[in-house]
């Protein structure tokens, strides 16, 4: 083999060694942070907004939920901090809104004589949350 050629397959192997190391110690980490990070992290300047609906699909006013806010900042990324619960009334339309500063999961329930328990439990993974309560 000449050394031309010896020379050649020289650089290709450490080509080949060097984005080796550079997959294994730049690229896979950032990978596999951003693939775990997307589900434990919080959003902020939350929205959270819908309507209340009865049995007959008609909006219902000044009708209380109960909307509890979850977020992973000041915990450990793998538990919810927070569960602050929030009375929300609804309006003559029968719509709600509320604002919370961060986010990641809200739980919204009722407790009113005539109807039954119900619960909607949702991620939060964007500012902007249009959501619609059914009442049973």
């Amino acid at each position: 083999m000449s050394t031309n050629t010896r020379n050649k397959i020289m650089i290709i192997v450490i080509s080949l060694i060097a984005l080796g190391l550079a997959v294994y110690y730049l690229i896979f980490p950032t990978m596999i942070k951003n693939l775990f990070s997307f589900t434990n992290k919080d959003v902020n300047n939350v929205n959270i907004e819908g309507y209340v609906y009865d049995q007959n699909k008609k909006t219902v006013e000044n009708y209380t939920l109960y909307i509890t806010n979850y977020y992973y900042e000041g915990g450990d990324g793998e538990s919810y901090m927070g569960g602050e619960k929030t009375p929300v009334i609804t309006n003559e339309n029968g719509h709600y809104s509320i604002h919370f500063d961060k986010s990641c999961n809200v739980q919204i329930d009722n407790v009113k004589e005539g109807y039954s328990k119900s619960l909607i439990v949702q991620d939060i993974t964007k500012p902007t949350n249009k959501i619609d309560f059914h009442l049973k």
